[in-house]
């Protein structure tokens, strides 16, 4: 799925020089999708870096380990 979005969708959509520009590509550390952006990382983006958003990284520690506490407050 994830190999498909790069390699194809996203070209589809932004012209070369768009992808060109590219210079930063941010994903959640999932495993898959960071093998499929680094696959085609060199053909259609060649000025990008893969970084990791941290916030998603933290959203997804709490998860794992049942963080108990809610962390946006909630206004009725």
């Amino acid at each position: 799925m994830f190999q498909w979005i790069f390699e194809s969708a996203i070209p589809a959509l932004f012209p070369k020089d768009a992808l060109d520009r590219m210079q930063l590509f941010l994903t959640d550390g999932d495993v898959k999708m960071y093998d499929a952006f680094d696959q085609c990382r060199e053909k259609h983006y060649p000025n990008a870096i893969h970084g990791l958003c941290l916030h998603h990284l933290l959203q997804k520690k709490k998860k794992m380990i049942g963080f108990p506490y809610q962390t946006h407050t909630i206004v009725v």
